[in-house]
């Protein structure tokens, strides 16, 4: 999530991944969203999602390849071994990942919002408060239809 709407310089923050945009174009349906992310495109292309909420660009990053990065003020991820979480503002504030149930990354002061999230396991409760704890509703987003679907050139090396 990137505080503000960067929707109209996606393709520079892109840049700064050193993805290279290829292509991009919108779709309607949450679902269809969902599908076109999901697709295995090749190995030297993804696709990730953009769309704007409550003051947030949010770019959906099934790959959870862009967090390490001071320009991303928050993101978040969960997939079957890993989760966690970081907060830049606008140096890194708060990191928090786990591999397989064991703490691998621990860094800042702890988030209010932590108080009420299982830290050891996130499960996707404890997503949705951390977002909403930045003001942004899930549930609300498969409402904010057109969405932008980019398809990028992967990093090299």
């Amino acid at each position: 999530m990137i505080r503000g709407d960067v929707r109209a310089k996606i393709r520079d923050v892109f840049n700064l991944f050193e993805y290279q945009p290829l292509r991009s174009y919108e779709v309607s349906d949450w679902n269809e969203l969902g599908e076109a992310i999901g697709e295995w495109i090749s190995e030297d292309v993804v696709r990730k999602a953009v769309l704007f909420a409550n003051g947030w660009t949010i770019i959906l990053d099934p790959e959870m390849v862009m967090p390490d990065d001071d320009q991303i003020v928050t993101t978040i991820y969960s997939a079957d071994f890993v989760s966690g979480f970081f907060v830049f503002d606008p140096e890194l504030r708060r990191a928090y990942e786990t591999f397989q149930g064991t703490v691998k990354l621990d860094r800042g002061e702890p988030l209010p919002v932590e108080t009420t999230m299982h830290l050891g396991r996130l499960n996707a409760s404890d997503l949705l408060r951390f977002l909403a704890s930045f003001g942004v509703d899930y549930s609300a987003l498969e409402n904010l239809h057109p969405f932008q679907i980019w398809e990028l050139g992967e990093p090299a090396g």
